[in-house]
C-alpha cells in the first residue's frame, strides 16, 4: 500500500529542507515533491499536476487556491521503505511550520501499482551521505567556519613541548647533540681499541704504488709478458 501524504508551506525553502529532512532519514528522494507557486499560472495546469501526483482528491481545490496565492506544496509518497517511513513523515510535519488550509485531511492510501523502474537502484539511499540546505553553505575555505588558522606565523621552535623542553630529559639527563669537535675515536683522547693488537698505523698516509714489492717490481706480469693496467676503448 502507498500512502500519499501533502503539506502546504508559506515558503518554498522550507518544503525543501523538509525534503532534505527525510532523504536523510532514509527516504528515497523520488519519492518527494516540493510544488511551488512560480511553475503554475494555471488552474487547471496546476491541478492536473496534484491528480498525476496523487494528491487527496478532496484537496486538490483548495490546494490549488493556495499554490496560486504564492504557498509551495509538499508531497510523499510512502510505502514499505523504510519501514514506518509513514509515521517518520507525519511526525517531521508535526514538528514543521505549516499551512492549515481547514481540511480534516490531507493524506490517503491505495493500493502499490507495478514499478517500472529503470534500475534497482532508483530509490536507493545516498551511503554515508550527509545533506545539508543549500542556505547552509558558506563561500571561502571551510576552516574560518571552524575559527583556527590553517598556517601559523609563529617562530620555528626545536621542540614539540611549550617552552622547548625534550622528554628525552627524563631518562637521559645529558645533551641529546654534542657541539664538541668532531673527534677521529671515540675513546677519550683519540685513542684506538686497534692499538692493543695492532701496533702498526690503520691507515697509511704514503704514496700509492702499483705493486705490494719495494721498489716497484712487478716479476710476475713481466715474466708472462702482460700489462698490469689494460685501457681499452669505450
Amino acid at each position: 500500500m502507498t500512502n500519499v501524504i501533502s503539506r502546504l508551506f508559506a515558503r518554498e525553502e522550507a518544503a525543501r529542507r523538509m525534503v532534505e529532512r527525510l532523504v536523510f532519514e532514509g527516504m528515497p528522494r523520488t519519492a518527494l515533491q516540493v510544488i511551488p507557486p512560480q511553475e503554475y499560472n494555471d488552474a487547471d495546469a496546476l491541478r492536473s499536476r496534484l491528480m498525476r501526483s496523487d494528491v487527496l482528491p478532496a484537496a486538490v481545490d483548495a490546494y490549488v487556491k493556495a499554490v496560486l496565492a504564492g504557498h509551495s506544496l509538499f508531497v510523499a509518497r510512502t510505502t514499505y521503505r523504510p519501514l514506518g517511513v509513514a509515521g517518520i513523515v507525519r511526525a517531521a510535519l508535526s514538528r514543521a511550520d505549516t499551512v492549515d488550509v481547514g481540511l480534516p485531511e490531507e493524506e490517503h492510501t491505495f493500493p502499490d501499482g507495478p514499478d517500472h523502474a529503470p534500475s534497482v537502484l532508483k530509490s536507493h539511499p545516498r551511503f554515508l551521505t550527509l545533506p545539508f540546505a543549500d542556505d547552509d553553505v558558506r563561500d571561502g575555505p571551510i576552516t574560518p567556519q571552524f575559527g583556527f588558522k590553517t598556517i601559523t606565523r609563529g617562530r620555528r621552535t626545536s621542540s614539540a613541548i611549550s617552552g622547548g623542553r625534550y622528554m628525552s630529559r627524563m631518562f637521559w639527563p645529558q645533551k641529546l647533540i654534542s657541539q664538541n669537535r668532531k673527534a677521529g675515536s671515540a675513546i677519550s683522547g683519540g685513542r684506538y681499541m686497534s692499538r692493543i693488537f695492532w701496533p702498526q698505523k690503520l691507515i697509511s698516509q704514503n704514496r700509492r704504488r702499483n705493486s705490494v714489492i719495494r721498489g716497484g717490481a712487478l716479476p710476475l706480469s713481466r715474466a708472462l709478458g702482460w700489462p698490469t693496467v689494460s685501457t681499452r676503448g669505450g
